[in-house]
């Protein structure tokens, strides 16, 4: 029992949710399971079997106290995040997205990209992922490695998706631009101070730094 608590716990810090898969969304028979999706199945078995025991009035005021202690919710918190009642399914896309990224430098989608893993259109999931947080339907959590993660512009509408404009790499062009001629201001104005101090003169300066 401590050990799913704490798998609980470890799940809704990942995905802002306590209601985990149950094995209804388990593939078909004769289908490989991993052990950690296993886990995952076990876990979801375990959230609903504590929400009936205590709605039931049978769970223990130990168990009910720790649970509460961690915010657990005793509603299936699901309902109210549509855009992630299959975790596997918005991990899967995530981590595409997170590919596509380290593999491109951005999160420029095109809309007819598809995942070489497969599964859903990258660019639609995108869309439907600033679709659920108009809504609210996205957990603060999933927010947060979106937007901060891999800089994912949730509140604007098409295209970019990003935050980084065009607008914004020229003026970083153009800071860059602006440091250069600093150091060249600094290197020459070095160049004369070190030959004013030697000759005592400005004089002759190009044929003694050429």
């Amino acid at each position: 029992w401590e050990f799913f608590l704490q798998q609980a716990h470890q799940f809704n810090k990942r995905y802002g949710l306590w209601t985990a898969p149950t094995w209804s969304l388990a593939p078909a028979d004769g289908v490989e399971v991993d052990p950690a999706t296993r886990r995952i199945y076990q876990l979801g078995s375990w959230v609903k079997r504590q929400r009936y025991n205590y709605k039931k009035g049978t769970l223990k005021e130990q168990r009910i106290n720790k649970l509460e202690e961690i915010g657990f919710s005793w509603d299936n918190d699901a309902r109210k995040f549509p855009g992630v009642c299959n975790v596997f399914e918005w991990e899967s896309n995530y981590l595409a997205l997170v590919k596509f990224r380290e593999e491109h430098g951005h999160i420029e989608v095109p809309a007819v990209y598809k995942s070489p893993e497969g599964g859903c259109c990258l660019y639609n999931w995108m869309v439907s992922q600033r679709e659920h947080f108009r809504r609210g339907q996205l957990p603060e959590t999933l927010v947060t490695r979106l937007a901060e993660e891999l800089d994912f512009n949730l509140k604007g509408e098409g295209s970019p998706f990003g935050y980084r404009t065009k607008s914004k790499d020229r003026k970083r062009k153009r800071t860059c631009a602006s440091e250069e001629k600093l150091d060249c201001w600094e290197t020459r104005y070095s160049e004369l101070e070190t030959h004013l101090i030697r000759e005592g003169t400005l004089y002759n300066l190009d044929e003694d730094t050429s």
